[in-house]
């Protein structure tokens, strides 16, 4: 059974937000991933225009969520905000092959070029209390990824169809077991994963 959805006052109201307090100009994106016993299996972004679904059966999902960011976040003119309803398993399904970055509070991780052996992106994952994680890509464009969970209390499912977004979140395949919950056990200390990726991600 899905959580009681709890919409704050100024969507129940329709509030309007103050212009002025926001950036001009902001590029919003939404990722989503699905998984089977905790492996991930589709990986979801939305720019506002376009959804683009990614199978990650066979490749590495934190390759296709950067080169996605790669090629859609070229503009150091915008703020980028990247959301996802629910972070802390979006984020550990991305990474999924380094769950060692979730027993931290702070965790650095860099993704360098195959060939040129040069930095590519490099993301600061913040789990402690509140989650959201900070992405530099190697073109000097800086994305913010943030939990919706943390002011939209509810589940996604219900959410999409509550706000009667366009494109809604479909109900789990019956042939799909419970997606497996992330374990963590916290020791504050910082570390930095290092990571390299295939020629298509050079910066030459």
């Amino acid at each position: 059974m899905d959580k009681n959805v709890i919409l704050p006052l100024y969507l129940r109201e329709k509030i309007s937000p103050l212009r002025q307090g926001y950036p001009q100009k902001v590029k919003a994106l939404v990722f989503d991933t699905e998984t089977e016993d905790g492996t991930p299996y589709l990986l979801t972004f939305y720019d506002g225009e376009k959804v683009k679904f990614l199978r990650v059966d066979e490749k590495p999902i934190a390759e296709e969520f950067f080169k996605y960011l790669l090629e859609h976040c070229t503009s150091k003119k915008h703020s980028y905000i990247l959301y996802c309803h629910n972070l802390g398993f979006d984020i550990s399904a991305v990474f999924d092959s380094h769950r060692e970055l979730f027993s931290l509070k702070t965790a650095l991780f860099i993704l360098k070029d195959q060939e040129s052996d040069k930095t590519v992106a490099e993301a600061k994952l913040f789990t402690n209390k509140i989650w959201f994680v900070q992405i530099k890509l190697y073109n000097g464009v800086n994305i913010k990824v943030v939990d919706t969970a943390s002011f939209l209390k509810g589940s996604l499912f219900q959410l999409s169809r509550i706000l009667n977004f366009k494109y809604k979140k479909h109900e789990r395949p019956f042939l799909l077991s419970k997606a497996r919950s992330l374990k963590i056990m916290k020791n504050g200390i910082d570390s930095i994963t290092i990571v390299t990726m295939k020629s298509w991600l050079s910066t030459s």
